[in-house]
């Protein structure tokens, strides 16, 4: 029953893992889609895009890039970034605000400071809750700023504005239960310029928000790209992560269930060879005494023991002048090979562990078979 169990918490393990993995990688409030108007998580603006709405503010969405949006009356485009914004605006765009239009961009780079990271700055409509500790200290028109510096400011160009915020999430759906960040947002989507670069009131407001910029495109025969299809929707919904979840579980259950290869079985635990770990556990302790000298006598002995054998006098063991006599009758063969072999073996003082090995080494040649 242990390892019963024990599987099933590893395999328990691995399943949260992957819906984990699964669910990062699949969730819609990744990438391009942060701050978009369809996105219903903490850091999309559907909640703001509805309540606006019900306000009777007059907005609505914008498809087409900012050169398009074109009318003889002012014009407002909010735009939120996905990733806070380095470079200046283009061109087209500074040609499109200098013709009396207001571009708000929420997300524009500025440095970190000291500020506190949670902040409630008082605005115009009440308290704004600002989550970030980045400012611009040398904006020349704050709208919304501490001592640190700008979080909301202005910027002229020609007849029209821009308004920058230093955070994207300035009225997320996270600020549901703020109304202030709601109610800034919609204040700065329907004010215009004066002439000393102060806002006053939009006497006819067209606000858009800018879907443009999260690859939301109006399907066109020049855009085919564009037209919403069923993968695409079921990506964006909040029912994927929970299918993917639910498949996964699914496979870990039928896996659980159907074993191709049988239960698990436990290996049996060799013998011990008793003779054997008393040698390792004698050697051992030698090797830490240093007692080499030991070691020399008795391998020594059984050394000369096996060659005694294999020359035909017997196990008890000889004198070495006639051991080696007996050899070199026998073998014809040079005595000073086996006289630094035994004069070795009864020397008194340690040997290293590589001189020991060699003098092994030599006795196991010695004893070897000749062709």
């Amino acid at each position: 029953m242990k390892v019963r169990s024990r599987r099933w918490v590893v395999w328990g393990a691995i399943a949260l893992g992957v819906v984990v993995l699964l669910t990062l990688l699949g969730a819609p409030q990744s990438g391009d889609r942060l701050g978009s108007t369809y996105l219903r998580s903490p850091w999309g603006y559907s909640a703001w895009y509805e309540y606006a709405q019900t306000q009777g503010i007059a907005i609505e969405r914008w498809q087409q890039p900012i050169a398009e949006l074109t009318s003889p009356s002012p014009q407002t485009l909010i735009r939120v970034h996905s990733e806070l914004q380095r470079p200046p605006l283009d061109q087209a765009e500074r040609d499109w605000i200098a013709q009396g239009n207001t571009l708000i961009s929420l997300g524009r780079y500025q440095p970190a400071t000291n500020a506190p990271f949670s902040s409630n700055l008082t605005s115009a409509v009440g308290s704004v809750q600002i989550e970030t500790t980045r400012r611009a200290p040398e904006a020349k028109n704050p709208l919304l700023s501490d001592r640190a510096g700008a979080v909301v400011w202005l910027e002229k160009i020609g007849n029209g504005q821009v308004i920058y915020a230093t955070t994207p999430y300035l009225a997320v759906n996270a600020y549901q239960s703020n109304p202030g960040n709601f109610e800034y947002l919609i204040f700065l989507a329907t004010q215009s310029p004066a002439a000393d670069s102060q806002l006053i009131q939009n006497a006819s407001p067209s606000i858009w928000i800018d879907e443009y910029i999260h690859r939301d495109r109006p399907a066109t025969e020049n855009n085919p790209e564009a037209e919403v299809n069923l993968w695409q929707y079921w990506l964006t919904t909040p029912l994927f992560p929970l299918v993917v979840q639910g498949i996964v579980i699914l496979i870990v259950i039928l896996w659980e269930s159907n074993r191709r290869f049988g239960q698990i079985q436990p290996l049996d635990n060799p013998p011990v060879n008793n003779s054997q770990a008393y040698i390792e556990a004698l050697a051992g302790v030698l090797h830490k005494a240093d007692c080499s000298e030991f070691t020399l006598e008795t391998l020594g002995k059984e050394e000369q023991r096996q060659l005694q054998q294999a020359l035909g006098l017997g196990t008890t063991l000889l004198q070495p002048e006639a051991l080696i006599q007996a050899w070199v009758e026998q073998t014809q063969q040079s005595p000073q090979t086996l006289e630094k072999l035994l004069h070795t073996q009864t020397r008194q003082r340690p040997l290293s562990d590589v001189k020991l090995g060699q003098w092994y080494l030599a006795w196991q040649k010695l004893l070897e078979p000749k062709p």
